[in-house]
């Protein structure tokens, strides 16, 4: 998370801030409060209540108010079946500058139920000032407030008695120098272990918090629920320890938080910044001004929204989307999507039917890994847009916009940086129908990236099976007319994050996560759908999806039809050249190649996205089936999660390569022949296929080499006489080598696995459509191509060409099977519950999120980012940043999506 902050003097946050400061007259009206007698927390909410709202009552302004809302959490979100759930933690917050209307007083007001378990009594209830129930809908500035600085999320200096303090900011004393990064104006700094002086103080004394990370984290889980309930291109945030206070600012791009300052002067910074938020329209606040919450006037368009929820013709999965969606309380928005054209800067490649060219990639032996961006000037965003550049091409004139309503996201991201999807079941206000609209923030990097509806667009013109239909999509409010800010202060990172813009899209299908298929026999047909389409996609398109995951692979709600989703990291054939992209910067990590993780530096071929369908339905085979597996959390740990850092750059893949040089998959299905035949067939064309690569040249060409460790000298000979040697082996005892000690691989069955390959692969041309448990129409594959000399291309069962080979083996072996009850409760909860076989930080209730993208596993709702390619996109700029979200992200539709540790702050102690 760390490298998504930066720290920044007041005095210039200010001057980004819209506004004028109060004068002197105007001043005398703040309330000047006394602090001497603040003994514990409750005692600061009051002087920040009075605070606040003495600046909004000197300022005029009658649609703000401060609320404290430490007494009472927000209420869940309301799940498809019309029960409460959790679809964000329940972070509590201290208190907030809320909308002071009737919709937002109503949604604040503590009932008198709230009231009567509350342990005080009416009259301290009144000295506390305006109080109310916490809700993410309504805030316009949150504040944390603390009265311990071991809880505080930042550092604090020691403020001066305020008898002797005549200058606000000038007592403070200074932090150790020793313990501050400065690069030029800039302070970096993360968690409270190594912020300004906070370590060392408490390091001196003994006195180090166990939980130093929680308040950081739990501030940023405030910012994420309002991120979540609300649409903001960006959210000021204001922390106080006591009677010192930074202002915070957060968008998509990074943090930017001022230093502190002391606030209980009526002259302070503080004052100044609540007086100019006193005075912002709502485009200052961050509000995005294409999202316009529905009135009372516009009560017909809801209501046609909410009737979706009993219309016969809509499936009842979907029914229950939409009571979620609408459920009491929660405001409805009418968002607009502009179609937009191909920018020239990030359009389609001028034949995309054409065959790769030579690879613009770097070397893969003098590429480096953490090559550095030159700083941009900074500047902090507001209410205005980011200027296009001079040489910015010009677009098309802007096209007529498309409405649609949605209310609480179907699901969203748990990331407060990078792509940050949110989904939503949305009314299209053109056609009176449900779909599907994704918003997120897509990296900008002209020549590398491009909006996601052109590569729909391209591949509904190819008439590409099983993919979305596209209904419209574009940048938020124009062509890059809402782009992060936040990112150009990230000074103190080897390359900052590349812009992003905030960009929607629109499509016709609702899908169900595939986590809820109802058997393994359907998952089969889901699965070859999805395959179906990708090998359209690869012939006919000549694009290459890029991010095969269990998350972007859906079930249509309607036909049960699988569906494969979000074309947004696809490449096409001529862009993939012969040499290798930038290392760790595609896909999702859990279901990646085996070869994609080994060597990073290689390039993405079409084995590698059949590897990853392989290795997403081997973890739903884990996840739903009852296995041999004695420890399913080692398993799934090595397999799914295992990585370390090289120069730099993420490396994993042992276990899948280790698992692929067997002959026989190192786990079985209990009682289940014919998923076992699968597994099986699957296992040894993949065998097959990894006996043919040469890893030593992978090795070298492809691999991130430590030149600490190349360079180490041999082993030195000792110069010992060989017969003392042998005479000092000699007296030790010789080691018994027992059965009990055959390794895995010593112990595997070499014998044939699956039968014939040829036998398990005869095409039968003779299903003529597909059901809703049924396997579908066979492929034909034209394409006789030779395999190149590229060192990359696998041949065999992986190979460019055999999409055929995996589908038949789905279908041969399920089409004249039985359909069985063969899918089995969550068995990663199971075992952690029954047996104790944990798998911590990796597994979740399928109820509440589907096991979709997973950059790193945590517990939590919500959809995991994928490993983002943004950075690597751009030739002179890569990024060694872990904490970039949806990365994200990531239409996901139906489904919902898991939580994001962000860097080493994201934790789920001591909260909230």
């Amino acid at each position: 998370m760390g490298a998504h902050f930066c720290e920044y003097p007041i005095d210039k946050f200010l001057k980004c801030v819209p506004g004028d400061a109060p004068t002197a007259k105007e001043r005398t009206q703040f309330e000047q409060v006394d602090w001497s007698k603040a003994n514990v927390e409750e005692d600061w909410y009051l002087l920040m209540n009075k605070t606040v709202n003495s600046v909004f009552e000197a300022s005029g302004s009658v649609s703000l108010a401060f609320l404290d809302t430490s007494i009472h959490r927000a209420a869940g979100s309301v799940g498809p079946d019309g029960k409460k759930t959790q679809t964000r933690p329940q972070t509590l917050n201290d208190a907030a500058v809320y909308w002071d209307t009737d919709e937002a007083r109503d949604a604040t007001k503590l009932t008198a139920e709230q009231i009567k378990n509350i342990n005080l009594t009416s009259e301290e209830l009144k000295a506390r000032g305006r109080i109310g129930a916490c809700n993410w809908h309504w805030i316009v500035v949150p504040l944390e407030i603390k009265h311990d600085r071991k809880k505080t999320a930042f550092f604090f200096r020691d403020p001066a008695p305020q008898k002797n303090r005549s200058c606000p900011t000038a007592n403070l004393s200074q932090p150790p120098s020793s313990t501050v990064a400065v690069e030029g104006d800039y302070t970096s700094f993360s968690a409270p272990t190594s912020l300004s002086g906070q370590a060392e103080e408490e390091d001196q004394t003994g006195d180090t918090s166990a939980d130093a990370e929680a308040p950081l984290a739990q501030f940023v889980e405030q910012m994420l629920n309002i991120l979540y309930c609300q649409h903001r291109q960006f959210c000021y945030g204001i922390y106080v320890w006591q009677c010192v206070a930074r202002l915070c600012y957060f968008d998509r791009g990074g943090a930017v938080v001022s230093e502190d300052f002391d606030w209980s002067s009526t002259d302070s910074p503080l004052h100044d910044f609540l007086w100019r938020v006193a005075h912002m329209s709502r485009d200052d606040l961050g509000y995005d001004p294409t999202a316009t919450p529905l009135k009372k006037t516009n009560w017909a368009q809801a209501n046609a929204f909410k009737a979706m929820a009993n219309d016969p013709t809509v499936p009842a999965a979907v029914q229950g989307y939409v009571r979620a969606a609408t459920a009491e309380g929660v405001p409805i928005y009418k968002l607009r999507i502009i179609p937009m054209a191909a920018p020239p800067d990030e359009g389609l490649p001028e034949d995309p039917l054409a065959q790769p060219g030579p690879s613009s990639g770097p070397d893969p032996q003098s590429s480096n890994p953490t090559s550095s961006a030159s700083p941009t000037e900074p500047f902090l965003g507001s209410n205005t847009s980011s200027p296009a550049p001079e040489s910015s091409p010009s677009l098309p004139s802007e096209p007529v916009a498309r409405e649609f309503l949605v209310g609480e996201p179907h699901f969203a991201t748990n990331s407060l940086f990078g792509r940050c999807t949110r989904g939503y079941v949305a009314y299209d206000l053109q056609t009176g129908r449900l779909c599907f609209l994704k918003d997120y923030w897509r990296p900008y990097v002209p020549g590398h990236t491009r909006p996601e509806h052109l590569v729909l667009e391209h591949l509904n013109r190819c008439k590409v099976r099983h993919i979305a239909t596209l209904i419209c999509g574009g940048d938020v409010g124009g062509y890059r007319a809402q782009e992060t800010k936040g990112q150009v202060l990230i000074h103190h990172t080897k390359a900052p994050p590349v812009p992003r813009i905030h960009y929607r899209l629109a499509t016709e299908e609702i899908g169900l996560p595939v986590e809820e298929f109802k058997d393994f026999r359907q998952l089969a047909a889901v699965f070859l759908d999805a395959i179906i389409a990708h090998k359209d996609a690869w012939k006919e398109a000549k694009v290459l999806h890029g991010d095969i995951s269990v998350g972007n692979i859906i079930i249509d709600a309607l036909t049960k039809r699988g569906i494969l989703i979000d074309w947004d990291l696809a490449r096409f054939q001529c862009e993939l050249g012969s040499g290798p992209h930038e290392p760790d910067r595609a896909g999702t990590w859990e279901f990646r190649s085996a070869l994609a993780l080994a060597y990073p530096l290689k390039p993405q071929r079409v084995s590698d996205d059949l590897e990853s369908f392989i290795h997403a339905f081997y973890y739903l085979v884990l996840k739903y089936h009852p296995t041999t597996l004695i420890s399913l959390k080692e398993f799934v740990e090595s397999t799914f999660e295992s990585a370390s850092l090289v120069r730099g750059v993420k490396v994993g893949g042992q276990a899948k390569l280790t698992h692929f040089a067997l002959k026989r998959p190192r786990f079985k299905v209990r009682n289940n022949p014919v998923l076992q035949e699968v597994l099986e067939a699957i296992h040894k064309g993949c065998y097959e296929s990894y006996q043919q690569i040469d890893l030593d040249q992978m090795e070298e060409l492809y691999a991130i080499h430590e030149p600490a460790l190349e360079t180490l000298p041999g082993v030195p000979d000792v110069g010992e006489d060989e017969d003392e040697l042998e005479d000092a082996f000699s007296v030790q005892e010789p080691v018994h080598w027992t059965q009990a000690t055959t390794t895995a691989s010593e112990s595997q069955d070499v014998s044939d696995v699956g039968g014939s390959r040829s036998g398990d692969l005869v095409a039968d041309a003779s299903d003529p459509g597909h059901s809703d448990a049924s396997v579908h129409e066979p492929l034909t594959e034209s394409d006789s191509d030779g395999e190149a000399s590229d060192p990359c291309v696998v041949t065999g069962f992986l190979s460019d060409h055999c999409h055929q080979q995996l589908a038949k083996i789905l279908k041969n072996k399920y089409k004249p099977a039985k359909p069985l009850d063969d899918k089995r409760s969550n068995q990663f909860l199971l075992r952690s519950k029954r047996f104790r076989d944990m798998i911590p930080s990796k597994v979740y209730d399928s109820t509440n999120y589907s096991s979709s993208d997973l950059s790193t596993f945590a517990s939590g709702t919500g959809k995991r980012p994928r490993e983002p390619r943004d950075e690597a996109e751009h030739p002179d700029r890569q990024s060694d940043n872990t904490a970039e979200g949806d990365n994200e992200e990531s239409g996901r539709h139906g489904r919902k999506k898991r939580q994001r540790v962000e860097g080493s702050t994201r934790t789920r102690s001591g909260k909230r």
